[in-house]
């Protein structure tokens, strides 16, 4: 960072948005951390999530098992350190955990949905569960939406409906008829709140708005304009759904090893990265239903007042995590990265810690990861304001 200032200050040829340049050198540049090893304690690791205050994280077990942790214990200590769960739940469904999430705007509360048939309501404080939906189906995904505006959860999974559930009333609210394809992932939008989006095991990507007695708007094809009604999305199962944080674009990644990025609104395809790395990892843990990841982003708008996102995404059926740049105007940048989770198993997700730059992985293995970026050093107030004196300074002496 120094050295960044020190080029700018003397006016060298400095990056063309000296933040930008900083934020891509500490977010592309991820290295594991010995600082803290963080144990599961209850098997293989089916879904990761850190609450909105970003000091909660969560996870869930293929056993049936949930446990969370208080990041904020790590800040104490400038040794290795263990992170011990606050609250570990045993049995918390009767089979496979498939998602979790934490209820958007306050940490009290999350969810849980499993392939037992049932989504779960928990209150965080006493590890109690304290409501449950039936849903008639194995569920395979849940969400809710990321901004709070409404207090709906949608389902999909082995069945022909996406269901939707209401946290005020406690009662199955609306179901959507689905003959194509069993469900595999399903994503609120976060800018248009009542806009929905499902993937299938078919390759199928739907948008749907609630709303409407016409629920279905469209189906994400590369051609729009194509008769073909087979035609879908990816070339396999959809693996993740991502609506970015800003705009309208909608991001797919499937088992084709296919990352897609699409205008929700019009149903165009938007921009296409090839994350196929040709490996997949043989081991019996891996030998269950399809399954959805969960695909993270950097949030560089809050982090750095940046309008572009680094987007965390598993690579199905393997112990890689795909890193890419994705800018809401040009689509996703050149330069990618590669990042591995441990040796064994399968990876099956992946949680940024904004404002920590702290990426946590997730994966069969039992394990959760740390990475952080190479360069541990934070741009001060102060560094900014030396930084963007002296490039203002630079931009008026190339004018005279």
């Amino acid at each position: 960072m120094n050295r960044i200032l020190r080029i700018s200050q003397i006016h060298l040829n400095p990056p063309q948005n000296p933040l930008a340049y900083t934020a891509d050198f500490r977010l592309s540049n991820f290295l594991l951390s010995e600082a803290l090893d963080i144990s599961s304690q209850i098997g293989p690791v089916t879904w990761i999530s850190i609450d909105s205050t970003n000091s909660l994280l969560l996870i869930s077990s293929s056993n049936g098992s949930i446990a969370y942790y208080n990041l904020q214990n790590t800040l104490s200590t400038s040794e290795p350190a263990s992170l011990k769960p606050v609250y570990k739940i045993k049995s918390a469904h009767g089979g496979f955990i498939s998602g979790v999430e934490w209820y958007p705007i306050d940490s009290g509360m999350f969810t849980t949905c499993s392939h037992d048939n049932s989504i779960k309501v928990w209150d965080t404080q006493t590890a109690e569960n304290v409501f449950d939906f039936d849903m008639g189906f194995r569920v395979s995904s849940h969400s809710m939406a990321s901004n709070g505006s409404h207090n709906l959860i949608a389902a999909v999974g082995f069945g022909d409906q996406v269901r939707i559930c209401d946290l005020q009333s406690g009662i199955n609210v609306q179901s959507i008829t689905d003959n194509d394809t069993m469900g595999i992932s399903v994503k609120w939008s976060n800018k248009y709140e009542y806009i929905l989006a499902t993937g299938g095991l078919n390759g199928s990507v739907k948008i749907y708005d609630i709303r409407k007695l016409n629920t279905f708007l469209f189906k994400l094809v590369e051609d729009i304009n194509s008769t073909n009604n087979t035609e879908n999305a990816h070339n396999g199962l959809i693996t993740s759904l991502y609506f970015s944080e800003s705009d309208n674009k909608i991001i797919t990644s499937g088992s084709d090893k296919k990352l897609k990025a699409w205008d929700s609104i019009t149903g165009e395809i938007f921009s296409v990265k090839d994350m196929n790395m040709n490996q997949t990892v043989k081991n019996s843990e891996i030998k269950m239903s399809p399954y959805a990841t969960r695909i993270s982003g950097s949030i560089m708008e809050k982090d750095y007042k940046i309008n572009s996102q680094l987007l965390f995404v598993p690579i199905y059926k393997s112990n890689k995590l795909f890193i890419t740049d994705f800018d809401p105007v040009h689509g996703f940048k050149k330069t990618d990265e590669i990042l591995q989770h441990g040796q064994i198993g399968v990876l099956t997700g992946a949680a940024y810690r904004p404002g920590h730059f702290e990426l946590y992985t997730s994966g069969t293995d039992h394990n959760i990861l740390l990475y952080k970026p190479k360069s541990e050093e934070r741009v001060t107030e102060a560094q900014k304001k030396v930084w963007q004196d002296s490039w203002s300074e630079n931009s008026e002496n190339e004018n005279i």
